[in-house]
């Protein structure tokens, strides 16, 4: 029996908050039916809403207003960078299109 790596169970955590952002969205996953998901997805014309992922928890915001200070803001961990990169990733190899990306400077 396979066992999963830290990547592998970051893409499927991606996979399923996916899957539950867009059981709103999309007709028929609310029903279990998932085999049109990535065929809905690759369609297009859906917004994803993504909240940043772990971050550090000894780590403040002690300068929020001042964006230049990288240091004072509160960064991804390693787990975080590993969760948005799968996150990515499974979006690229899903072929679902990405058309404008907006962020914020506030989390």
């Amino acid at each position: 029996m396979p066992i999963l790596s830290r990547r592998n169970v970051a893409a499927l955590a991606a996979s399923f908050c996916l899957l539950a952002g867009l059981s709103f969205a999309v007709p028929g996953v609310m029903a279990g039916d998932n085999t049109n998901l990535v065929r809905e997805l690759r369609a297009g014309g859906f917004v994803i809403v993504v909240r940043h992922g772990a971050t550090f928890p000894d780590q403040a915001d002690t300068d929020p207003f001042n964006f230049d200070n990288i240091a004072a803001q509160r960064n991804l961990n390693d787990k975080g960078k590993a969760l948005a990169k799968a996150f990515g990733d499974a979006l690229f190899r899903a072929g679902v299109p990405v058309g404008k990306v907006f962020t914020s400077k506030y989390s």
